[in-house]
């Protein structure tokens, strides 16, 4: 069992590498959450943010995440070690499980 953990977390580890490698920075958004609205207006949905009952415009908080230059190799060198090494493994002998 522990051997099919890290294997997991090693191939997660080389995969996050290799799309920092490829993107510079990640935007996340935040979720739009319907604020408690005072005198029955309805929020109406566009792509930018949502729009009240008088027409003002509220966008979404944004979070940018800029990759650092040592991140994706790191990540890669990491993962790829740990994947490695959890394949180098053998099973023990007369332990009746995997190790």
């Amino acid at each position: 069992m522990w051997k099919a953990f890290f294997l997991a977390i090693g191939t997660f580890m080389i995969i996050l590498g290799v799309e920092t490698l490829l993107v510079d920075k990640f935007v996340i958004a935040e979720g739009r959450r319907v604020p408690r609205l005072v005198g029955g207006q309805t929020p109406i949905y566009s792509p930018a943010g949502y729009q009240r009952g008088f027409g003002s415009t509220v966008n979404a908080p944004r979070r940018e995440f800029h990759t650092k230059e040592w991140l994706p190799w790191s990540l890669l060198a990491a993962g790829t070690i740990t994947v490695m090494y959890t394949c180098s493994l053998h099973a023990r002998s007369g332990g009746g499980g995997d190790a």
